[in-house]
């Protein structure tokens, strides 16, 4: 007989063997649990919700129930045929299969949260394997419970994560409101300190000057940071819209640069270039864009570039895509920004460096508020930036129309000193007197006629008895709102020119304005050419 036919004949009686033992296993068990069970053990075991195996001490798997073969994607008869759990491919090479030979081999339970794959998949369990005793006390067999715990396992990563998440952001929260009382409190203490000293008679006209210079700068900046708190608050809530207006681009850029310019030589910064780079081929276009909030964007990247660009250049730009895509650019040699920062710089509550040693000021939201402006627009931002090899911010609209201008637009620029409203009579509805005295203050230095009320309520009626040529009307007043009060106004009056002034204009605010029929919204703070350019639009 050859070596084949010896090693064939080997295999034979080893599984023979392992046939006899495993029907042994089975009748030995049968025989220690038939006194006491009442239903046969393989359908109790079926009725267990995890996953059982019952292996013999020789090491062969007795019974398995529904859920191993569910558990293991196996075969419904998979556990007929006599099996040593050695054998057993599903558990070959796992930390499992070690566990059971111990527990077989040296009676040690265990109780273990493992991983494994089972069919390519990546999965959590909980196992435990405990030994089974005769009624002498003498091990007859073994137990392996399995459990599937990847959902819940992976319902703790995901707290755990939410909870690091929050912490963040608590942290972040916490870093922004700390930054934000000094970024409001440094221009308050500016505004009310040279107001103060601005009450002393002998101060010098050259000393006047420069503390009124300072309190109008510092009560801007003030605004601005108020400013960057509501939109970010109305981008959230998606109270923020944009209304789109027919414009020309080359007026449009040439406007931003003017403004950015001038402050940027008042700053007193002499070591950088402002650069106004466009091609000429697009002068003669107009766009469809939201010009204020485009100028809101371009302006914080203007800032921020200047901000951080210790000497070089800060460029603003603009250039035609494909289709109707406009894309404006503002680019810097400044200090660049690390790419792992990259994302982070958009976030509201983050910011680069919050460090009380920081350089420069600021919020931290004009990013967040430029990327909620461009999306609303229908657009995207893009960053391109290395860590001390400047940055460059991309505007890329996609519904911007682009068109030949037939005859160049252009905005007016109001001159103040030739408006005169001598005689025209205007009914201010206000309840602070403050806010009353100033808008006084302002009309009659142009020839209104000014009569006031406190009261929506005393409004309807003064507007009745005195038949004004325009109400200029708060919104938010005691007894009667501004918006009922303008109905009652515009059912006597259709024609009267109403101009609300609000402190809370919002989307929502402006469609119950709409429906009221009031003309023009104002938000406070007023400023003199707003009301002024307002005004000259009704009257």
């Amino acid at each position: 007989m050859d070596k084949k036919s010896v090693d064939h004949t080997i295999e034979l009686l080893q599984q023979k063997i392992r046939s006899l033992q495993f029907e042994v296993d089975q009748l030995t068990n049968r025989a220690l649990t038939k006194e006491s069970a009442t239903l046969d053990i393989s359908e109790v075991l079926d009725h267990v919700p995890l996953a059982v195996l019952n292996i013999a001490k020789s090491g062969c798997v007795i019974r398995a129930n529904k859920l191993v073969n569910s558990l293991f994607d196996l075969e419904e008869d998979y556990f007929k045929k006599a099996l040593h759990i050695k054998d057993f491919a599903r558990l070959s090479n796992t930390p499992l299969l070690e566990k059971i030979q111990k527990l077989i081999a040296l009676d040690i339970p265990f109780d273990d949260e493992l991983i494994m794959h089972i069919s390519g998949e990546e999965k959590h369990y909980r196992s435990r394997g405990i030994s089974m005793g005769d009624k002498k006390g003498k091990v007859s067999s073994f137990l392996v419970i399995i459990g599937d715990i990847t959902k819940r396992k992976l319902a703790e990563i995901q707290l755990i994560n939410a909870k690091d998440k929050a912490e963040e952001s608590n942290r972040l929260k916490t870093a922004f409101l700390t930054n934000m009382s000094h970024e409001i409190r440094t221009p308050m203490n500016h505004i009310i300190g040279f107001l103060d000293i601005l009450l002393n008679v002998d101060l010098s006209t050259e000393d006047r000057a420069e503390y009124k210079q300072i309190v109008e700068s510092s009560s801007a900046i003030l605004l601005r940071k108020i400013d960057d708190i509501i939109d970010i608050a109305r981008i959230e809530s998606r109270q923020m819209r944009v209304v789109d207006e027919e414009v020309s681009l080359a007026e449009f850029m040439s406007r931003i640069y003017r403004i950015n310019k001038e402050m940027l030589q008042k700053s007193g910064e002499h070591n950088i270039d402002f650069i106004l780079k466009q091609d000429a081929s697009l002068n003669e276009l107009k766009i469809t864009i939201d010009p204020l909030r485009m100028q809101q964007v371009l302006n914080n990247l203007i800032d921020n570039a200047i901000k951080f660009t210790p000497k070089g250049f800060v460029e603003l730009g603009c250039y035609a895509g494909s289709d109707n895509e406009l894309s404006f650019y503002v680019k810097d040699s400044g200090i660049g920004i690390d790419e792992a920062h990259h994302q982070k710089i958009f976030e509201r509550f983050s910011q680069v460096d919050y460090s009380s040693t920081r350089k420069v000021d600021g919020t931290g939201l004009g990013l967040a508020i430029s990327r909620g402006l461009i999306s609303l627009m229908g657009g995207r931002m893009q960053l391109e930036s290395e860590a001390g090899k400047g940055s460059t911010f991309t505007i890329t609209l996609f519904d911007c129309v682009l068109a030949s201008e037939e005859e160049p637009t252009s905005t007016p620029i109001i001159d103040q000193q030739e408006l005169n409203w001598k005689n025209k009579s205007i009914l201010i509805v206000e309840d602070d007197p403050h806010a009353e005295r100033l808008l006084r203050i302002m009309l009659t230095d142009k020839g209104f006629v000014v009569s006031t009320a406190k009261t929506g309520k005393e409004a309807i009626s003064m507007a009745t008895s005195i038949k004004p040529d325009l109400v200029l009307m708060d919104l938010q007043l005691p007894e009667v709102d501004g918006f009922e009060a303008t109905k009652a106004i515009k059912n006597k009056f259709p024609d009267l020119p109403v101009l609300a002034q609000t402190a809370y204009a919002n989307a929502v605010e402006e469609e119950m304005a709409k429906a009221a029929g009031i003309d023009l919204v104002l938000s406070k703070p007023i400023s003199k050419t707003t009301l002024y350019s307002s005004l000259k639009r009704v009257l």
